[in-house]
């Protein structure tokens, strides 16, 4: 044992630093890589092509430390685009025109769902947990419906369930659609072959009911590269700004009804995204060629790595994660980059006061409201810092029914510089629409949302 431990830590002292993440040597036979998932405590499923494009899957039991591939995982099973993991054992594949899945940890496959009348080849899945799932494909037709299908007894059947988007299909696999349950769905349509929705430049596409319908968001941006949701409100996608045609981070806190545009990376493919489990502030982004980090939603940016076709991220806790490039190229951290800590006092400090949507909306009974009072809260109100204004950071945050009538008062007292949280439980009242009133420096600043309770 002593032995093994001592062969290790020489192995990986050896290999690159790159703030806190380490560069291994390379996973030998691998080309392009399609896409990657894992699970706690160390494992991780690669789906990949090989130099000369035959198709690859591989796993680590240590963190990512070291692969070995599925020597059983045949050419009938095609070519796997997307990967998602349950647990070591119970893992399933979109591949080509398949779905395959194990319960054995790869001994053994089985071919859940294939239909080439429906499916010209399958983007991305999704399970949720071992019974509850998402698949996508494209549409083998301009006039036939984009298959997404579900399935709620672990994948022994896939049942299409999309009703109105005809034609649609994703340019880039997995990275323009994602599910964040089995409801709340989001889709950049890339190049619609259809006219339902109609728009040439690709429309961002919302469903609500698990995939059955589908609508057209607000367009903000267009040639969308990549999208990741932390949950139906908050998403983050790398795009094109329609006005200033430059591509950048959007951000939308609201379900993509209203999307910020930050011009903190401009350049390169946007090519993955990850949050931090848990953690909606925390992102990791590849624009091919370098990893980014942000800790604030994707307001400000940081560059952790600079290396060649960066193809996916994944995070399996808060501190472990794999960031795998094409030719076998790969960096695990154990730490979260080594950047949690450090980043923190170099993100920008607000300047701006601001009421976030409550989360989740609609709600029950419980549902989590943000405001950010800004540094030089003097200035913003516009007094002189040499004066002293009375409680200029004194905030209260009350909630009022339709009739204007208080419900409840969350917040009644000074608060410091900063991001806050505060939770509101709905439990007592009836369903219906209620109003949120933030009132900071006794009527320097109010603002009002609207939030919803359902029962």
């Amino acid at each position: 044992m002593k032995r093994i431990i001592f062969l290790i830590t020489i192995f990986v002292f050896s290999a690159t630093i790159f703030a806190q993440w380490t560069q291994l040597s390379s996973i030998t036979d691998i080309g392009i890589v399609n896409s990657i998932d894992g699970c706690q405590p160390n494992f991780y499923l690669i789906a990949a092509n090989s130099p000369n494009a035959e198709n690859r899957l591989l796993i680590s039991k240590d963190g990512g430390l070291s692969f070995t591939r599925f020597t059983n995982w045949s050419a009938d099973y095609g070519n796997p685009s997307d990967v998602t993991v349950i647990d070591s054992l119970r893992f399933w594949i979109a591949s080509g025109t398949k779905i395959v899945s194990t319960s054995d940890g790869g001994k053994s496959w089985q071919i859940q769902f294939e239909d080439k009348s429906l499916v010209e080849f399958f983007n991305y899945i999704e399970m949720f947990n071992l019974t509850d799932g998402v698949a996508m494909g494209d549409a083998v037709s301009s006039s036939s419906l984009t298959p997404i299908l579900k399935t709620t007894n672990g994948g022994k059947n896939w049942t299409q369930v999309n009703t109105n988007l005809y034609g649609a299909y994703s340019a880039d696999l997995w990275r323009r659609i994602d599910f964040v349950n089995m409801n709340t769905g989001y889709f950049y349509s890339s190049y619609p072959r259809g006219s339902n929705p109609p728009n040439p430049n690709g429309p961002m596409l919302k469903t609500t009911d698990g995939g059955k319908t589908w609508s057209s968001l607000p367009n903000t941006f267009q040639g969308g590269y990549v999208l990741k949701f932390f949950n139906e409100s908050i998403g983050v996608a790398y795009a094109n700004n329609i006005t200033s045609s430059s591509n950048g981070v959007f951000v939308t806190k609201d379900g993509g009804k209203t999307w910020l545009y930050f011009y903190g990376i401009t350049g390169g493919w946007g090519i993955a995204f990850d949050f931090v489990p848990k953690d909606a502030s925390k992102i990791w982004f590849s624009d091919m060629n370098n990893l980014f980090f942000s800790a604030d939603t994707g307001k400000t940016w940081q560059k952790s790595i600079s290396s060649g076709r960066i193809r996916d991220i994944k995070f399996i806790s808060h501190n472990k994660g794999l960031v795998q490039a094409d030719l076998g190229t790969r960096f695990v951290t154990t730490n979260g980059g080594g950047l949690y800590t450090s980043t923190k006092n170099q993100m920008d400090i607000p300047t701006n006061f601001y009421l976030e949507q409550n989360y989740p909306n609609p709600f029950n009974p419980k549902t989590t409201i943000q405001y950010v009072i800004p540094s030089g809260a003097k200035e913003s109100f516009g007094i002189a810092s040499s004066q002293t204004p009375r409680d200029d950071n004194y905030v209260t945050l009350k909630v009022f029914d339709v009739l204007g009538r208080e419900v409840a008062t969350l917040v009644n007292e000074e608060k410091s510089v900063g991001e806050h949280t505060v939770q509101f439980n709905g439990s007592h009242l009836a369903s219906g629409m209620y109003l949120y009133q933030i009132n900071i420096g006794h009527g320097r600043f109010i603002q009002n949302k609207k939030m919803m309770l359902v029962k």
